[in-house]
């Protein structure tokens, strides 16, 4: 049974994330408390019933307001502008003498949950065309690239934590204040418009989805998603932990769907295991334009506005130093087991296609529409793969819409009802879908998505330079900001982003076998040159424009 090896390596990884999770959790509760202070809700508990029975009456239901807050804020630990603490810029231990309340498992279940939403961007049905044609054309080789943008995009995460507990701030909002008015529209425009492109495999995914189980026309099924999409999104009445939920549940049914074709097939697991981790080893020359779909649809922009919005859903943390610390170090381990799972997702998908679509001339234009077609022996194949790419789809849709809310509201101030924003999202998405679909066939739709998840991975250091900026800056973050060598490699890790984008570009679209011509590159490659020097510049001073710092309020 060496084909059950590789799904089985990937699950027990997975599984054992977890539980080393734990385990550093359970030693942080054991000896490590006073390290980090978690969420105040009991204490804030504790002293609303004291202050309620010690109130004229005795009703149990007064709170002198102020009292809490000059119990839970100490005056000397207000900030100043540059972020340091008023007074003798230190951090006074004084004040917590008695302590905070020791980590418990509802303090780790306060913070689960905005993980979750951000990892179903690296299971859309974006990510699936990407697979496919990795797998399609390349075999097994190209895991690894899923591997490292993954774990990459898990420290980018933590970014966004950082910045979104530190600064009290989501990404959009930061932007907005330290950049002048034209930029900060100019990155709006190319926010938004990230946002809605990212909505175009989430729709085109729906209407296949539907068109493998009901066999209606794919149009159909593009315009159904907006019907689906609000009658989710209805559920935000109940809370923000109710769509959080639904969206695990869409991540499990996939994960089962995936899971279980994976398991019954028979894949190579040495050639799997060649290709997890490294490049180079199995020997097949990569294809420059998967690559670049993959970058593009694993670190996507939109999730950087996502997750530094979603990290402040649960309630203001009290500022001082150790319980900022501790919300930050639960929000950043949210995000590991949904990121491995996904992983887990992708290698399976990579498999299959690998397993059914590698070196099969039939199989040129296989995207997420037929993939299921081309299971050999597979009981149940296109039933599976229909529901998993049903719940892609529809998670994915739930938080494009957020995320463009989100946006919306950092970039201008401006609250939009989320059932008006899911309207926008996904009208200006349905749209092109919908003509696509109508005049050209399945195959035009799949090559729309590869061309979304490329132009996602150029769109990224629009957001990820701004991101790095911040968490980098003192002026911003105050002595919070990352140290010396932290920023050296968080700008290292921007620029190789931004070389990787014009390197896999320039391959893919000259041909690896052409080489470097300086006539070719003169004449005829000279638009695209011109346009990729215009690019280099506009992220340079996006990177170069000095932060401002007007509103610094690292643990105010």
């Amino acid at each position: 049974h060496r084909h059950r090896i590789a799904p089985l390596v990937a699950f027990v990884s997975a599984v054992s994330c977890g539980v080393a999770m734990v385990q550093h959790l359970a030693e942080v509760v054991d000896g490590e408390t006073e390290e980090a202070i978690g969420t105040p809700i009991a204490r804030l508990r504790a002293m609303s019933r004291d202050s309620a029975s010690s109130s004229p009456g005795g009703s149990g239901h007064d709170l002198d307001i102020n009292n809490l807050r000059a119990r839970l804020l100490p005056e000397k630990r207000k900030m100043s502008v540059d972020g340091e603490f008023e007074g003798d810029g230190e951090v006074d231990d004084a004040s917590d003498e008695e302590g905070p309340p020791p980590l418990t498992w509802k303090d780790v279940l306060w913070y689960m949950g905005p993980g979750w939403m951000v990892a179903i961007a690296y299971v859309d049905p974006g990510n699936y065309q990407a697979d496919i044609s990795s797998g399609k054309l390349t075999a097994y080789s190209q895991n690894w690239v899923i591997l490292w943008t993954s774990l990459l995009s898990i420290y980018i995460q933590v970014l966004c934590v950082r910045l979104a507990q530190r600064s009290r701030q989501t990404l959009s909002q930061a932007i907005a204040e330290e950049y002048p008015r034209f930029v900060r529209y100019t990155l709006y425009a190319v926010a938004e418009f990230t946002v809605m492109i990212t909505d175009l495999p989430e729709v085109i995914g729906f209407g296949f989805a539907v068109k493998l189980f009901l066999g209606w026309p794919i149009w159909v099924g593009v315009i159904l998603s907006l019907v689906t999409t609000m009658l989710f999104l209805s559920s935000q009445h109940y809370g923000f932990r109710v769509l959080e939920f639904i969206i695990m549940c869409f991540v499990g049914v996939m994960s089962v769907a995936i899971f279980y074709e994976w398991g019954v097939s028979k894949g190579d697991s040495v050639a799997f295991l060649k290709g997890a981790f490294l490049p180079g080893l199995s020997g097949i020359p990569p294809d420059y334009l998967t690559v670049l779909g993959i970058i593009g649809c694993v670190v996507m922009p939109h999730n950087l506005y996502l997750h530094s919005a979603a990290a402040m859903t649960r309630g203001d943390v009290q500022r001082t130093e150790k319980y900022v610390n501790r919300a930050i170090l639960l929000c950043s381990l949210d995000i590991v087991l949904p990121v491995l799972v996904t992983v887990a997702i992708n290698y399976g998908i990579v498999s299959l296609a690998a397993r059914s679509l590698y070196k099969n001339p039939d199989a040129e234009k296989a995207g997420i529409g037929d993939f299921c077609q081309y299971f050999v022996g597979l009981k149940g194949g296109c039933v599976m793969w229909g529901i998993a790419l049903l719940a892609a789809a529809q998670s994915s849709a739930i938080t494009t819409t957020y995320a463009g809310q989100y946006v919306m509201d950092g970039f201008l101030n401006l609250k939009m009802a989320m059932w008006k924003r899911a309207i926008l999202t996904r009208v200006t998405a349905i749209g092109p879908s919908v003509i696509v679909a109508v005049m050209y066939d399945a195959a035009a739709l799949q090559f729309m998505i590869d061309l979304v998840n490329a132009a996602l991975a150029l769109l990224l250091p629009f957001a990820l330079i701004p991101l790095v900026k911040f968490n980098t800056s003192r002026r911003k973050m105050g002595k919070y900001a990352s140290k010396r060598t932290e920023s050296i490699i968080l700008w290292i890790m921007t620029a190789a982003v931004v070389v990787v984008n014009i390197i896999s570009l320039k391959l893919d679209l000259k041909g690896r076998s052409q080489g470097f011509n300086f006539h070719r590159e003169i004449t005829k490659a000279l638009p695209l040159n011109m346009l990729l020097v215009l690019y280099v510049c506009i992220l340079s001073y996006i990177a170069l424009e000095p932060v401002k710092g007007k509103q610094a309020q690292a643990l105010r």
